[in-house]
């Protein structure tokens, strides 16, 4: 069967797509005619895309722009996406390089056995990739382990429950140190979500600054993320 393309439309005039993308920025960022994000979205993906591109310039000072697609496909649930960073934060989600193919996995310090966030790489190089997307994807939306042979999926009240745990066992200084290590040390989430950075850019990225490098939108939200999280446990009362 011969692979036809009739069903993709290329986007050809990209100062027309620019014209759009402004406009949508214009509308939804007018300070005096805020419209419902219904208004605008359907899906709950880009509804929590939608709330990102609102608080992220407050925080980071940066433009207001859309997020790249591949974060909002990401967005489904929100809650469990910013699950993800807390748990990274904490070490239970880590890779596993000792063994004879490695892999991403996620565990919590009451559990027997991990989560596998990806298949063992059982080929000659025995670094564990970084996939951000993937795993995310597989934590967030599959929650499940990635072995045929077992059924489990993330129990997400136990993670809810070891993080405040965590909290209190830490203490807050130590909680907050955690967080900002995530987003300046070069060994922390964000800086690593940057390094993976393809060298590369399409033909309609280099002539649209509005669209942007999924990695450096994924990143971008990582920061803000880590940043809120400390924002309000700088808030809080010591003890609480």
């Amino acid at each position: 069967m011969t692979e036809t393309k009739d069903d993709i439309i290329a986007i050809s005039d990209s100062h027309t797509l620019q014209s759009y993308l402004k406009a949508y920025i214009q509308k939804v960022s007018h300070l005096h005619h805020e419209s419902p994000k219904s208004n605008f979205h359907i899906f709950p993906a880009e509804v929590n895309a939608n709330s990102y591109e609102s608080e992220i310039p407050q925080h980071l000072g940066s433009e207001r722009r859309p997020l790249h697609p591949r974060v909002v496909a990401l967005l489904e649930d929100k809650e469990r996406f910013e699950l993800f960073f807390h748990a990274y934060a904490l070490g239970f989600i880590q890779p596993n390089n000792k063994s004879s193919a490695p892999y991403w996995l996620y565990q919590l310090p009451t559990d027997k056995e991990p989560i596998y966030l990806t298949f063992p790489d059982s080929s000659l190089d025995k670094s564990v990739h970084f996939d951000p997307f993937k795993i995310i994807h597989n934590f967030v939306d599959l929650g499940i382990v990635q072995r045929l042979e077992s059924l489990r999926r993330v129990d997400w009240e136990s993670l809810k429950k070891a993080l405040i745990a965590s909290k209190r066992k830490l203490g807050k200084t130590a909680f907050v140190n955690l967080y900002q290590y995530q987003i300046d040390n070069s060994q922390g989430l964000v800086r690593i979500i940057l390094k993976t950075t393809p060298n590369r850019h399409s033909e309609a990225e280099n002539e649209n600054s509005l669209i942007s490098n999924e990695y450096e939108d994924l990143a971008e939200v990582a920061k803000f993320i880590f940043l809120k999280a400390i924002q309000e446990l700088e808030q809080q009362v010591d003890g609480e």
